[in-house]
């Protein structure tokens, strides 16, 4: 149409072919386009699921590792706490009382 206007004279380019022509490649490259975005949602969920799963590897690890080192831990601290009580081992001179008072802290 802006052809006929500029020289009065209707152009001898058929404007449906060019125009199906440019639809054609603008539906191929969105066509593209959706292929790609659809590969990389793929990707980014196989990243979520591997997340989770080390995610919840970790939460694992951390609860068993929390425990193995309480379970030693606890008669240990039994013990210096009957060291605390003079009633059950006598007196402690000032370094073992020191000794005893860092290993409660």
């Amino acid at each position: 149409m802006s052809e006929f206007s500029k020289t009065n004279k209707i152009s001898n380019k058929n404007p449906i072919k060019t125009n199906v022509k440019e639809i054609f490649e603008l539906n191929e490259n969105f066509k593209s386009m959706g292929e790609k975005v659809e590969r990389t949602i793929e990707v980014q969920n196989e990243y979520v699921h591997k997340l989770k799963d080390m995610d919840r590897k970790k939460v694992e690890f951390s609860s068993m590792v929390s425990h193995e080192l309480k379970t030693p831990l606890v008669p240990i601290l039994g013990y210096v706490q009957m060291l605390q009580k003079e009633e059950l081992l006598g007196k402690l001179n000032e370094g073992q009382k020191d000794a005893v008072n860092t290993m409660i802290l």
